[in-house]
C-alpha cells in the first residue's frame, strides 16, 4: 500500500497567506543566496561544468543545469558556519520579524531535498498528484507551470506552501512514455537503492534529464528531407574534420533540417552546400586551415559558389550560429578557470 504524506491543516485566510507571497519569497532566496555567496558557488559549479558538461551535455543546455546545480547548492551546500544558504536566509528574516505562518513556511524550506517522481493523477488545472519513485511516498503539489502529462518524470525540489507542496522555483520533465521508461531504468541503476543517492547524484541525474528532454525535442521536430538535401548531410558527416566536436556536428545537423523546413533548397550540385556546411564548422572551430579556397579545391567547386551558398546558409542561420557560438565560448572559459 502507497503512504501519502499528510500536510497540517490551516485556516483559509492562512493558506492565502502563504499563497501570496511564497513565489516573492522564492525569488528572494534565490536573489539572497546568488548574491552572497556567489563566488563559492562559482567554484563548485566550474569543477562540474568541466567534468561532466563538455563531454556529456549539450551546450544549449549549460544555463538550465547551471539553474538546477545553483538550487542544489542553496538547499545542500554548507556554505557559512556550517550551515545552507537556506538556513542563513531564513535566520536573515526572523531579524526581519516576518508574520509566523510566512516565517514557519520558509522555516520548513530549509529540509528541502530532490527527487525524481511520476505524475500519477490530475487533479484540477493547477494541481497535481505524485509518487516519489523511491519511497513510493504521494504528494498533492500545485503548479505554476503547464501541468505535465500523467505518468510523466519530474526532477526537483519540492517545498512546502502551506496544506499543499510545490517545487521551487521550476522543475525538469520528461513526458514521452519511451523516453520515460528508458531514463528510469538508468536512474534507478544510478542510485541503486542508495537512501541519499538523489542528493549525491543530482547533477549526474540532471545532465542525464537534459539529454533526454533535448532528445524529445529532437524527435518531435523531425524534418523530413529530399534525397539531395539528405546528401549534403551524409557527405558532410563523412567528410568533415574528425577533430570537431559532437556538438558542432549537431548543431550543423539541426541548421540543415531548419534550413532546409524553410527554404526547401532544390539543388544540381549538393557538394557546394556540404562545402559551405564545412566551412561554417570550420569558422565554429576557428579552424583557420579550412579556407574558403582549400575548401573550394576539397569538393571541386568554386569559390564564389562556395562563398554564395555559404551567405544563404548564414542569412537564415546568423543568429543560431552566434548564440551557439557564445555559449562555447562560456564553456571555454568554465573549461581553463
Amino acid at each position: 500500500m502507497q503512504a501519502f504524506k499528510q500536510t497540517p491543516l490551516l485556516d483559509l485566510g492562512t493558506q492565502s497567506l502563504l499563497e501570496q507571497y511564497q513565489e516573492d519569497l522564492q525569488r528572494q532566496l534565490l536573489a539572497f543566496a546568488s548574491r552572497t555567496f556567489e563566488n563559492i558557488y562559482a567554484k563548485q559549479l566550474d569543477k562540474n561544468i568541466a567534468q561532466m558538461m563538455a563531454a556529456e551535455l549539450d551546450p544549449r543546455d549549460y544555463e538550465l543545469f547551471a539553474n538546477c546545480y545553483l538550487i542544489w547548492q542553496i538547499f545542500l551546500k554548507r556554505v557559512k558556519a556550517n550551515k545552507t544558504a537556506a538556513t542563513i536566509f531564513y535566520q536573515e528574516l526572523k531579524k526581519q520579524k516576518l508574520t509566523t505562518p510566512l516565517l514557519q513556511m520558509v522555516k520548513q524550506w530549509q529540509h528541502a531535498a530532490p527527487s525524481i517522481y511520476e505524475v500519477v493523477e490530475h487533479c484540477n488545472k493547477r494541481t497535481i498528484k505524485i509518487r516519489d519513485i523511491l519511497t513510493d511516498t504521494e504528494y498533492t503539489c500545485g503548479m505554476s507551470e503547464e501541468i505535465p502529462p500523467i505518468k510523466s518524470l519530474i526532477i526537483g525540489f519540492l517545498i512546502d506552501i502551506g496544506m499543499r507542496k510545490e517545487f521551487f522555483c521550476f522543475f525538469l520533465d520528461i513526458n514521452q512514455q519511451d523516453t520515460i521508461k528508458k531514463v528510469k531504468e538508468e536512474l534507478l541503476a544510478l542510485l541503486d537503492g542508495q537512501k541519499d543517492g538523489v542528493i549525491k547524484h543530482y547533477p549526474k541525474i540532471i545532465i542525464k534529464v537534459l539529454q533526454a528532454a533535448r532528445s524529445e525535442q529532437a524527435a518531435k521536430s523531425v524534418i523530413r528531407l529530399s534525397d539531395s538535401q539528405k546528401l549534403v548531410l551524409d557527405d558532410y558527416l563523412k567528410n568533415v574534420n574528425s577533430a570537431y566536436s559532437k556538438s558542432t556536428h549537431e548543431f550543423i545537423d539541426n541548421l540543415w533540417h531548419k534550413f532546409c523546413q524553410k527554404n526547401d533548397p532544390k539543388m544540381k550540385k549538393p557538394e557546394i552546400f556540404t562545402a559551405a556546411l564545412e566551412y561554417l564548422a570550420a569558422q565554429i572551430e576557428k579552424d583557420d586551415q579550412a579556407t574558403q579556397s582549400v575548401l573550394a579545391k576539397k569538393y571541386q567547386t568554386t569559390g564564389s559558389s562556395l562563398s554564395n551558398k555559404y551567405r544563404q546558409v548564414m542569412d537564415f542561420a546568423k543568429e543560431d550560429a552566434a548564440e551557439y557560438i557564445s555559449l562555447l565560448k562560456k564553456n571555454e572559459k568554465v573549461s581553463a578557470s
